[in-house]
């Protein structure tokens, strides 16, 4: 999932996980977005992976035609509720690409992009191209999500519906980027060199910082003095109980220089 909302490319090896006796492996993801006084949303997430093939052939009749096997997305579907002091809306579809056009319904894409031609020939091709590069659709930047933002400027930025729906996508999108952390069952085996990674998402003023760190687990870490920086205003956010990493870790500082030691 992240790395659809991140618009990256989803590895060819999530294909080999599929069910020898199942077509695809079917995904939903229920999401509750809470927008403060604007209300809150209630959104859902569906996509269905399978394994298809990928032929390469060669343009002189003289090598052999290759065979891949490659994860493919389709039939994403969001739908969503909304409610607020003013406003409540029921349970409906918002994008489906499982349809033969860009997607449905009819007038959630008037409502995002209008009635644009030219727009609409280069999301069906975009549709096309993404069916075979292993992303999601919905969430790749270029034409689809770029063309959301063009619209900065546009009368329907001031459209309360149409920010609802644009409100949705955004969050989503810096949701996958830089609150949604993954910690792999590969990272597991560190464990046994006495290294933990460490997932982690830090804002001090306008700067910010999302990545991982491994830590020793049996001596104090060297870090760079601009990390120690960073790791030692966590662990002053930590004793007051306003910092809250994946993992859960506390850190302590053990007085050593730049050390930092969990």
């Amino acid at each position: 999932m992240k790395l659809l909302l991140c618009g990256r490319q989803v590895p060819d090896k999530y294909a080999d996980y599929i069910n020898v006796n199942s077509d695809c492996s079917k995904f939903h993801f229920h999401f509750q977005i809470d927008a403060g006084n604007n209300g809150t949303y209630e959104v859902y997430y569906d996509f269905s992976l399978k394994a298809a093939k990928s032929i390469v052939e060669p343009n002189m009749p003289i090598g052999d035609t290759a065979t891949t096997i490659k994860a493919q997305i389709y039939d994403e579907v969001i739908s969503y509720s909304f409610t607020s002091d003013t406003l409540k809306m029921r349970k409906s579809i918002f994008i489906d690409t499982s349809s033969d056009g860009i997607f449905s319904p009819a007038g959630k894409y008037e409502l995002l992009f209008g009635k644009d031609k030219e727009l609409k020939k280069n999301l069906l091709l975009l549709k096309a191209l993404t069916s075979n590069s292993s992303q999601s659709f919905i969430f790749l930047k270029r034409i689809f999500l770029q063309n959301l933002r063009n619209k900065k400027n546009d009368e329907k930025e001031t459209d309360s519906i149409y920010s609802l729906h644009k409100y949705i996508l955004d969050r989503l999108v810096y949701y996958g980027n830089c609150e949604l952390f993954i910690i792999e069952t590969s990272n597991s085996g560190v464990l046994s060199l006495n290294v933990l990674p460490i997932a982690f998402r830090y804002k001090s003023g306008n700067h910010g910082a999302v990545g991982s760190l491994a830590l020793h687990l049996n001596g104090p870490s060297e870090v760079p003095e601009d990390t120690f920086i960073m790791i030692n205003d966590i662990i002053k956010k930590y004793e007051y109980g306003t910092y809250t990493n994946c993992t859960g870790t506390n850190y302590r500082h053990n007085g050593h220089g730049s050390d930092c030691v969990c």
